[in-house]
């Protein structure tokens, strides 16, 4: 009976850790990638689900984010084909004035923020479920 309580327990914290990995997935996934498209393919489920539980062990991808976000964003102002979207490009010492700058140093801040909740909420739920 007990075993069957502490079960029940247990799928209710793991239902709510998914909720808040599935939410900060889907958040981070649309802002790193502004222009994939929007068909579910693989590699869109995976990057949903891989980071936010990477996260979770302590595996942040800063370089990731920011990487992320110059390529992509060069890309989406630019073109694939521009020469400027090298490895060297970072959108926050672009000075062609193009407002995509802009959004992608601002973008870049908000995915810092969302980690930075989405880690807060999920220790205080893995806590809660270790006293628990």
């Amino acid at each position: 009976m007990m075993m069957h309580r502490m079960l029940i327990d247990l799928t209710f914290f793991i239902l709510l850790v998914a909720i808040f990995l599935i939410g900060y997935g889907v958040s981070t996934t649309a802002i790193l990638n502004p222009n994939k498209s929007t068909s579910y393919t693989s590699e869109l489920v995976f990057s949903i689900f891989w980071r936010p539980y990477v996260n979770l062990f302590g595996e942040f991808g800063d370089d990731y984010i920011e990487e992320t976000m110059n390529m992509q964003y060069c890309h989406y102002a630019y073109g694939e084909q521009d020469e400027r979207c090298t490895e060297d490009y970072t959108c926050a010492e672009d000075t062609s004035g193009t407002q995509f700058s802009d959004i992608c140093v601002f973008n870049q801040y908000i995915v810092k923020i969302l980690l930075a909740v989405y880690m807060m909420l999920a220790a205080v739920l893995m806590l809660n479920l270790l006293v628990a």
